[in-house]
């Protein structure tokens, strides 16, 4: 632990936990990024974040909703034409993960990521930035009571 000349604790930083990754990309040498572990985001990525993802979500859940209100229509009406559907085409779960680290890496390496990572490495990048480094602290996901069973 660090303290100050007159004896304060020093709080660690968002630099002090960094998750430096190296993601494989075919063909190329890999991306190499040094990326706050998630209980570290600052919290204006943690917005720009939910700012991207909240509009999907309630797209989404507006689009379940109403398959299940309507679930007995022919298939050609089975969605309203209120919403964007391109949107949700264009979403995907691999995304989620990958967007964390969009602040971190250039436009073009962002979207190297984005078209070429497979789900596999999209998965190791999520344990990555979930985990803890603190030695004495669990990694962040499921609590021990939901694992356990």
């Amino acid at each position: 632990m660090t303290f100050t000349e007159d004896g304060y604790a020093v709080a660690p930083t968002t630099d002090d936990h960094l998750a430096k990754i190296a993601i494989p990309i075919r063909g190329r040498d890999p991306i190499k990024v040094e990326v706050p572990r998630l209980n570290w985001m600052p919290p204006e990525d943690i917005k720009k974040y939910r700012g991207w993802l909240d509009p999907l979500m309630e797209i989404q859940q507006k689009a379940e909703k109403w398959a299940a209100e309507n679930e007995k229509l022919p298939e050609d009406e089975q969605a309203p034409k209120d919403w964007d559907q391109k949107a949700l085409d264009d979403f995907s779960m691999s995304e989620t993960t990958l967007r964390w680290l969009k602040p971190y890496v250039s436009a073009a390496e962002y979207r190297t990521l984005v078209d070429k990572c497979p789900s596999g490495t999209v998965d190791w990048i999520a344990k990555e930035l979930r985990k803890s480094d603190d030695p004495v602290a669990p990694d962040l996901g499921e609590s021990s009571a939901s694992t356990d069973s």
